[in-house]
């Protein structure tokens, strides 16, 4: 028998002694040293319920607030994408393409969706999931449509602002470059 295996059954016979150290059992019980309790007071559970509900008060409001700072932020981003798509589409084409605002949608003319399973023009609802935005208002020189020449550039500038409860963001279309800025 070697060394290692003596030292290991003398330690199994030490643990299976009564009262021997990490028995649990009988070195611990009630009235003696290191005792725990089998559960939990009532007076515990309250405060931790009350320090639960004091920290889900705080944070709920918080969380909403970034949840409409994200919607926004992820609409305006759709918004500049499309606006660089028209661009690039009246490139590609050869002709003008434009971007038609209405309420809180917007539609490219002439431009199938891309799935090939609706039918009609391309058209963008940010009133529903997962944007859900309370307020669109675009501006390209007096109405809501700009229109991109064969070039790719702007007939104006403008912007679109975008507002999910208290957060705003601003898409800036620039009319000399054409190029696309959020703020």
């Amino acid at each position: 028998m070697t060394w290692h295996s003596r030292q290991s059954r003398r330690r199994h016979r030490a643990l299976r002694r009564p009262g021997a150290q990490g028995d649990g059992v009988a070195a611990r019980g009630p009235g003696k040293p290191g005792h725990l309790a089998a559960g939990i007071s009532l007076i515990e559970m309250v405060l931790v319920l009350a320090i639960l509900a004091l920290l889900s008060a705080i944070a709920a409001p918080r969380y909403a607030s970034s949840i409409a700072r994200y919607r926004a932020e992820m609409a305006a981003r759709r918004v500049a994408a499309d606006l660089a798509l028209a661009q690039a589409r009246a490139g590609e084409a050869g002709r003008p393409q434009s971007l038609v605002f209405v309420a809180r949608s917007y539609q490219m003319p002439g431009v199938p969706y891309f799935d090939r399973k609706a039918y009609g023009d391309y058209t963008v609802d940010l009133a529903t999931d997962p944007y859900n935005v309370t307020r669109v208002a675009a501006e390209f020189g007096g109405d809501a449509q700009v229109s991109f020449d064969l070039y790719g550039a702007p007939d104006t500038g403008g912007s679109v602002v975008i507002e999910v409860g208290d957060a705003r963001r601003v898409v800036v279309l620039h009319p000399e470059s054409g190029r696309v800025e959020i703020k």
